[in-house]
């Protein structure tokens, strides 16, 4: 005897709602729901109906029905993932929690079912002490379960111990070398720890695994650009920002590697756009005109205008510095006047724009080199200030990652 149709017509019908599936109601009462279910070849929509089905039908077996409910949510946790609905969201997550708690109610035992259901918590809930819990118990009753594995990890990523979040996820790519998402949570450790060239073969390792996903191309970008894989940033860039990553702020990652390439008139368009994106990355300004001066698309006329049009505000002491109006000191003179919080970051961009435009001018290479080492000891520094743009609170966040990349590589050339 199944449960009574109207549950299942809530449940499913509210998954129409908000990913499009058919009412089950509609589903012919003689299809082996449970086969369909399981099948490897069935779309999402067929799927949740036939699992639903399958799941609430109290003449199977309680394990088979809660296979069913725990394939049915991780269907509906993925929809969620793929497709933002807005609070449509909530009732879904909601609902694919409900079907975990009830298969695990079912099959309390079954380690699959848990697996499930400590990824999907992993994700959506971020509770790290209960994920941790769980991930223990699986791995007491196991041993090396890399699943298990890569989920305490994560939830040991998500409390910010990265040393424990990386030694667990590097066991479970070494015990499942096929499971990309054992690479990207590398990837996301060791970006997190500095460790960029690391970073960049763990994405790239996902990238072989999984090469249509875009989203990996995305994270790799930043760390290959810090380990100067310029020719891996453009071509990740290339793949993604043009299409529905278009309105990624990474463009300046793109027009970065483009300037090293000397694709001058594409890396002034990448900045352009990270303008577009950004209203306050006043940073990609100066990029912009460093690249447009290069190509021949700009000169110091441009750069006089620029810090007029920018008054009192950063960057325009730096504007005056490349039309000849203004010295070093004027550029550090306005940094000791910008907010505490953006000094340190401010400073290293301004030892690189000066060393940049010495090696466009042809200014003598120990000057350059002077101030390469600045920023080379200056290192990556982050800030974040609240401020008022146009009568409206913002939130500026400022780094000189692009310019710490570049310079190192810079001082290389200059300085082997």
């Amino acid at each position: 005897m199944s449960r009574p149709l109207s549950f299942l017509a809530y449940s499913s019908a509210l998954i129409a709602i908000f990913i499009g599936l058919p009412s089950a109601a509609s589903a012919k009462a003689q299809t082996d729901y449970l086969a369909l279910c399981r099948a490897d070849s069935v779309t999402d929509r067929l799927r949740v109906e036939a699992c639903g089905f399958a799941g609430h039908n109290e003449a199977l077996p309680a394990d088979a029905r809660a296979d069913a409910l725990s394939r049915r949510a991780q269907v509906i946790a993925g929809v969620i993932a793929g497709q933002a609905k807005g609070d449509g969201d909530f009732a879904l997550r909601d609902l694919a929690r409900a079907d975990f708690e009830e298969a695990l109610r079912l099959a309390p035992e079954n380690t699959d079912i848990k697996r499930r259901y400590l990824a999907f918590n992993n994700h959506w809930t971020g509770k790290a002490d209960a994920q941790l819990a769980t991930a223990n118990a699986l791995l007491t009753e196991n041993g090396e379960d890399p699943e298990a594995l890569l989920q305490r990890g994560l939830a040991y990523m998500r409390k910010g111990d990265n040393a424990k979040a990386l030694a667990d996820v590097m066991k479970s790519a070494e015990l499942d070398p096929s499971n990309v998402e054992a690479f990207i949570a590398m990837g996301q450790l060791l970006t997190n720890m500095m460790r960029n060239e690391e970073s960049y073969q763990a994405y790239t390792k996902a990238l072989e695994l999984a090469p249509a996903r875009d989203e990996i191309r995305l994270q790799r970008m930043g760390p290959a650009l810090v380990a100067q894989h310029f020719d891996a940033v453009r071509e990740d860039g290339d793949l993604t920002l043009g299409g529905k990553f278009a309105k990624t702020p990474l463009w300046d990652v793109r027009g970065a590697a483009n300037y090293m390439l000397q694709d001058y008139k594409t890396a002034a368009g990448d900045f352009a756009e990270q303008l577009k994106l950004d209203r306050l990355g006043v940073r990609a300004l100066v990029w912009r005109f460093l690249a447009q001066y290069r190509a021949g698309m700009a000169g110091k006329d441009e750069a006089a205008d620029k810090a007029r049009e920018l008054g009192d505000h950063w960057p325009s002491s730096v504007f005056a510095f490349f039309a000849g109006s203004a010295a070093e000191t004027d550029i550090f003179a306005q940094i000791d006047r910008s907010p505490a919080e953006l000094r340190a970051t401010r400073l290293a961009q301004a030892h690189f724009f000066i060393a940049e435009w010495g090696l466009v001018t042809q200014a003598p290479p120990a000057s350059v080199t002077q101030h390469l080492l600045a920023l080379r000891d200056a290192g990556i520094a982050f800030g974040m200030v609240q401020t008022t743009l146009m009568g409206e609170p913002a939130v500026m966040n400022d780094n000189n990652i692009l310019e710490m990349s570049v310079g190192t590589a810079r001082l290389r050339e200059v300085a082997p």
